[in-house]
This record gives C-alpha cells, sequence and structure tokens, in this order.
C-alpha cells in the first residue's frame, strides 16, 4: 500500500484523512446549534449567590492592628528554647528557595532557613543558635508533639 500512495496520491489520501476528522469533529456542534444558528448561550443558575460586596472597617474598630500585637508573655516552649540556648528546627533540605543546601558552600539556605533564623535571632539573640533538623512531611507534626523540634518551620507555618 505504501507504494501506492506516493506523491500526489499520499497527498490526497492525507486530505481526505483530515476533512473526515473534520467532519466527525465539527458536525456535532453544528447539530447542537438552535435553529437560528446561533449557539444558545449560556446562563448561571437563579440560585447562585450574589458576590459580596467590598469589604469595610465597622465605625467599631478604631484600631484594627491591635488585635495583631502578641500579648509579651512568654509560654514554658520560649523559656525552655532560652535555657537550652539553642532553637531545634526541623526543616526540609529539598525544597529549593525554601529549605534546601547550597551547592556553593554546603550551608542550608531558602525562606524558610530565613525564618528559623530571625525566630532564633527574636527568641535568642542570635540567628546561628540553632539546630536543624531534616524531617520528611509525615514527621511534621508528630515532631512537635514528641518535642524532638521546638518548631517546624517546612510548608505549614505560614
Amino acid at each position: 500500500m505504501a507504494a501506492r500512495l506516493r506523491g500526489w496520491g499520499g497527498v490526497s489520501a492525507m486530505a481526505a484523512a483530515c476533512a473526515v476528522t473534520a467532519a466527525a469533529v465539527l458536525l456535532p456542534l453544528a447539530q447542537a446549534a438552535p435553529e437560528g444558528g446561533h449557539p444558545a448561550v449560556v446562563r448561571e443558575p437563579a440560585s447562585v449567590a450574589a458576590a459580596p460586596g467590598p469589604w469595610s472597617l465597622t465605625d467599631t474598630c478604631q484600631d484594627p492592628e491591635a488585635s495583631l500585637r502578641p500579648n509579651g508573655v512568654d509560654g514554658p516552649a520560649i523559656e525552655r528554647i532560652r535555657k537550652a540556648g539553642k532553637l531545634v528546627a526541623g526543616v526540609d533540605q529539598n525544597s529549593f528557595k525554601w529549605g534546601y543546601r547550597n551547592p556553593v558552600d554546603g550551608r542550608l539556605d531558602g525562606f524558610d532557613i530565613a525564618l528559623v533564623k530571625a525566630i532564633a535571632k527574636d527568641i535568642l539573640g542570635d540567628e546561628n543558635a540553632v539546630i536543624y533538623r531534616a524531617i520528611p512531611t509525615s514527621q511534621r507534626v508528630p515532631a512537635l508533639q514528641d518535642g524532638r523540634v521546638d518548631v517546624v518551620v517546612r510548608t505549614m507555618t505560614i
């Protein structure tokens, strides 16, 4: 059969195949159009709720940021970290730009690592007072519950 489809015969066969495919795809769409020839307009169901109005502060809210401030009282976990002198942080070493081992200098780097350093600086006054523990996703919560880490900074803290 390959010998018979050379030259213009092959082109004709390909054109026929394309025409059959186009007809098979487009004919059902033409049949779905109403008598006027224009496709029916799709309307949203009447039961769809209207979008909420723009967000605004109420008159009773005088200082909206006031509720965002911590109370300043340190709990037992912070005291335990201060007593140990180190923050034990569960992190990921395999998420580029989040928590990864920098191939140039071998140090941990990324957003999560910068966040751990900021926490250590705030609690201990030294961003390098950190013990990093690589933990898998399945161990994030158990590591906190068991006390193996003080904090997990690994795609679950923000």
